[in-house]
């Protein structure tokens, strides 16, 4: 039917397989999505953090990286939280930027991951003063 090209498709196929824990349908769609665009990529990760695999999706983040066509967003960092904050109910928490460079300092912070928590406290000093980001800082 011409469906099996849309992108859109593509991706709520991807997060129904990974919600169904069918992880192997969900790479399997991943792998034929086309455009390697962001929301295919939260997608999967999304999927690695529903079935409690960080490895993978971890790496699908050093991926992002390496693209010079893709940028991290705030969907992709809330989906990697889900391994540090297990409470998957309550993403809508993460969506404001302040929370969640909250408590993406704090994830940083108690992994030992210091560089990357000293950039992200320096990056929230830089564009907001709030007490929160004071007092996350290890």
């Amino acid at each position: 039917m011409g469906f099996a090209s849309d992108v859109m498709v593509q991706t709520s196929l991807l997060d129904m397989y990974s919600k169904c824990r069918l992880l192997s349908y969900a790479e399997r769609i991943f792998d034929s999505i086309f455009l390697r665009n962001i929301v295919a990529w939260n997608a999967m990760i999304d999927a690695y953090a529903l079935n409690g695999q960080p490895i993978q999706a971890f790496d699908s983040l050093e991926n992002i990286l390496k693209d010079d066509k893709l940028a991290v967003d705030n969907v992709t960092l809330i989906n990697l939280l889900l391994f540090y904050y297990p409470w998957t109910c309550h993403k809508e928490r993460l969506s404001t930027s302040s929370v969640l460079e909250t408590a993406l300092l704090d994830m940083y912070g108690e992994f030992g991951i210091l560089k990357l928590a000293e950039v992200t406290f320096d990056q929230m000093i830089h564009h907001e003063n709030s007490p929160s980001s004071f007092t996350s800082k290890h």
